[in-house]
């Protein structure tokens, strides 16, 4: 269960990266 979670983290936190480098990155 732990092990989904942080996978679910680090998914969530990879998306919110992507975001931001597309509002930052023009």
């Amino acid at each position: 269960m732990r092990a989904a979670s942080r996978d679910l983290d680090f998914e969530s936190a990879a998306k919110l990266r992507d975001l931001i480098e597309r509002v930052y990155g023009e």
